[in-house]
């Protein structure tokens, strides 16, 4: 993937299950991994290419991931931390049945333009009407901001008729849930089960209903025949991988068999396969480059090990046999005496001894290792399988599947999952079982890096705990899918795999994600506050601004975009089919097209309608629309989790508070002096304002700024819904206004709010009700009149003036 233009090269502070690439990127070689980076002074957010096929971003709470171009087959994405974060904490995953390139970046660091998250320096009102799109209206019946379709009072008046969204400007925001196909076992979801003391035997029968647990084989009886499927490049396929070369290090009393055995002395060995028709070095030769402690020509064919660095001895060759008289490849086996391992220096970097962990390129591998001649490019290649009992190989995929760190029942659950489905590859013993994330991940033996290897004897409990379980439906073994989240909602396989129709297993059909634990109580296994308890997974909810330029790019004969609109979900909230609307015409394509064309974690979204980033519940077309949902395009708003903003609900003074403070600090580009970390210092006076509540920095922010005074009893009516005329005097105070007459019925020239509401009706901030005479100085302001005027046009104002 090509490096994102205009951003520098970040420094990379951690990996974890990542390698770096050639040419500066990283490629992924666990099921999940995680960068740690680097944000220097003045960058203010991390950028990267993922390919449309690659691993998907999980991203902390409290981060703004958006994508903002699309490039040859990949997105660029951007991720913006909260402000004063130093290191950006990026996790990926690679989702099953979805994720073939295991690649991502290279990463760099970038600062955002002053004025906010979209950089914009153009007037409230440019905001509002270059921002516009032809809507299809509510899908629940409404035809405006209220209840009932009543036109709101005061602020009306933003045009019906502006022109077409410019991608420049606008944004598709998506919400979702889950990550990967989100059919079968919920990783997330059996490790909250886990918490809540589950058993896995339960855990296994919510997820599977109607299969039965069986004990069908001895883990240390069953041989498996695993493939190293790594290429060059440290990306993972779906068959081994051949090299011309390969490097290994044997310890002493190993032995090679092919049509002869013989001794290997302990050393490092590159071993490459010699056709003994041509010159060392040439095609089909050794071509060791000279770093062998011999030379490697005139040898016989056959493998040839070639002693590396200090390893003493000349070069030998062992004839390799043949699986049947007719075949055209070779093989051998590399055997260790029995408790000895051998090091493989894979993919391609230095094997260093301190660092044994997977992605360090030192694979330590129980069992044994057949080599077997393969075509390749450039002469014959080699492909490596490691043969080893089950036991051995399920100690070392369950803690790449699953956190070691997890509850010992979640990790019980996903042995047996990972037991059933090798077992449906026949163990690799005549089909190919890789170990890369096309099957399950796999690096040979697993070495935890602490001094006593706890998750080592955890893992190696679990496994032995679940000796020889598979699951079965029927008498046969059952297809068994994981995968990270499922938001709540189960998909079954047809939605996940196919187009929902058809006639789902019967133990993988869609449904929502509800367990009953003894007690009666029914919790969500992802989410749920239970007792004392409190869980939620990481992806349980999501959400992905999407620039409107990718959508345009990735399906050009649209034109101009206007709405993109789900027509057909199965009940599981899974989204079979898509509407993309433009203003050239329309396209349909399925859900899980979208997902992989945008990148979105899950075929689950919420709304039903989505405009470039507009709230579900506040139609283009609604008076105060499009100032609105332009507002929550800054980020100067926010919605629930089902992207509904509830215009017409009473604002309280708190919220009231935060919508401005948030304008203010977006567009000076620094924030307001908060919370002193000195509790002597007073932040402020009130009694009914307190540090645990959800918005007590934004109140003391307006306090310490002198927007807010309060009322004469030291409360500042934290709960109190905000009247019209104190929300004029505090944006009057916060933009420094001059005060002039108001030009309304209902405001004499005696109040006390007259000079405050005159000022903000001057400066374009505030407006009466419809015809202009009236201002309602004691109503509530509604949430829809606060964005509008405390967020946009505050915003707008200050942009223009300075605040």
């Amino acid at each position: 993937m090509p490096a994102v233009k205009g951003a520098e090269p970040a420094r990379v502070r951690h990996a974890e299950g990542f390698t770096q690439l050639p040419g500066g990127g990283w490629g992924l070689q666990e099921r999940a991994g995680r960068l740690q980076v680097h944000l220097p002074q003045g960058a203010s957010a991390v950028t990267f290419v993922l390919p449309e096929d690659g691993p998907v971003l999980l991203a902390p709470p409290g981060y703004q991931v958006r994508i903002i171009a699309a490039v040859a087959g990949g997105l660029v994405h951007e991720v913006i931390p909260p402000e004063g974060t130093e290191t950006v904490d990026l996790q990926f995953a690679a989702v099953p049945g979805q994720t073939s390139r295991l690649q991502v970046g290279p990463i760099g660091v970038k600062p955002l333009p002053r004025g906010g998250v979209d950089g914009l320096g153009v007037s409230a009102a440019q905001l509002a009407g270059r921002f516009r799109l032809q809507a299809a209206g509510d899908p629940n019946g409404s035809s405006g901001e209220t209840s009932g379709g009543a036109t709101p009072p005061g602020d009306a008046g933003a045009s019906a008729d502006q022109p077409a969204a410019d991608p420049a400007l606008a944004w598709v925001r998506f919400f979702g849930g889950g990550n990967g196909h989100r059919t079968g076992l919920s990783q997330f979801g059996a490790q909250g089960l886990a918490l809540l003391g589950v058993g896995y035997r339960d855990i296994l029968v919510h997820y599977f209903p109607g299969t039965r647990l069986e004990k069908r084989v001895s883990d240390t009886a069953q041989r498996v025949r695993v493939g190293l499927s790594l290429d060059e490049q440290g990306i993972g396929n779906s068959a081994p991988v051949p090299r011309l070369l390969w490097k290994v290090e044997v310890p002493e009393g190993t032995t090679v068999a092919g049509a002869s055995t013989r001794p290997v002395p302990p050393g490092v060995y590159a071993i490459t396969y010699n056709t003994g028709s041509t010159a060392s070095g040439s095609a089909g030769g050794t071509g060791t480059g000279g770093t062998g402690s011999g030379s490697t020509a005139n040898l016989p064919p056959g493998f040839v090990f070639d002693p590396q660095g200090n390893t003493p001895g000349e070069p030998f060759v062992v004839a390799g046999t043949k699986p049947s008289p007719s075949a055209t490849t070779e093989k051998i086996e590399l055997i260790p005496p029995p408790g000895q391992v051998l090091v493989l220096h894979y993919p391609y970097t230095g094997c260093d001894p301190k660092k044994n962990h997977a992605y360090q390129g030192c694979r330590r591998y129980e069992g044994r290792l057949e080599f077997e001649t393969a075509p390749v490019t450039g002469g014959t290649g080699i492909v490596v399988r490691n043969i080893l009992n089950l036991q051995q190989y399920l100690n070392g995929v369950v803690p790449h599947e699953m956190p070691a760190s997890w509850g010992k029942e979640a990790l019980k659950a996903q042995t047996v999952a990972a037991r059933t489905f090798a077992a449906r590859q026949n163990f690799g013993l005549d089909q190919n079982l890789v170990d890369s994330t096309y099957d399950q991940v796999f690096y040979g033996r697993y070495e935890d890096g602490t001094p006593t290897g706890v998750y080592e004897k955890k893992i190696a409990g679990v496994v032995q705990a679940t000796d020889g379980q598979v699951l079965t439906y029927n008498g046969n073994l059952a297809a068994v899918f994981y995968s990270s989240a499922n938001g709540g909602w189960i998909a079954s396989n047809t939605e996940a795999f196919g187009d929902g129709t058809g006639t789902p297993l019967a133990y993988l059909t869609g449904r929502e994600d509800r367990f009953q634990l003894a007690d009666g109580t029914m919790v969500t296994p992802e989410s749920y506050w239970y007792g004392n308890k409190k869980y939620e997974a990481t992806y349980f909810r999501w959400q992905r601004d999407i620039a409107v330029s990718v959508v345009e790019q990735k399906w050009p004969e649209i034109g101009r975009l206007q709405s993109i609109e789900v027509v057909k979900r199965s009940p599981t909230w899974t989204v079979l089919e898509v509407q993309i609307t433009g203003s050239a015409g329309s396209k349909v394509v399925t859900g899980r097209q979208l997902r992989s064309a945008l990148g979105l974690p899950s075929t689950m979204l919420l709304p039903d309608k989505l405009y470039p980033r507009v709230f579900y519940d506040v139609p283009m077309d609604s008076p105060l629309g499009p100032e609105i949902n332009r507002a929550f395009q800054l980020n100067l708003i926010s919605g629930d989790v089902y992207a509904n903003f509830k215009p017409a609900e009473n604002l309280t003074r708190a919220a009231f508070v935060k919508m401005l403070v948030n304008a203010v600090e977006t567009s000076r580009g620094v924030p307001l002096a908060g919370p002193d970390e000195d509790p002597a210092t007073e932040d402020e006076p009130f009694s009914d304002v307190h540090p645990e509540q959800a918005l007590y920095v934004y109140v003391v922010k307006a306090f310490k700024a002198g927007w807010i005074q309060g009322y004469d009893a030291q409360t500042f009516g934290y709960d109190l819904p905000i009247k019209r005329q104190e929300a004029a005097a505090v944006i009057a105070r916060a933009l420094k206004l001059q005060s002039a007459p108001a030009p309304f019925d209902d405001v004499p020239s005696t109040s006390a709010f007259a000079g405050a509401i005159g000022a903000v009706y001057q400066a374009e901030i505030m407006r009466g009700y419809p015809g202009g005479t009236k201002f309602g100085p004691g109503q509530t302001m509604n949430r829809g009149e606060a964005a509008a005027a405390a967020a946009l046009r505050s915003y707008g104002f200050c942009v223009a003036n300075g605040c």
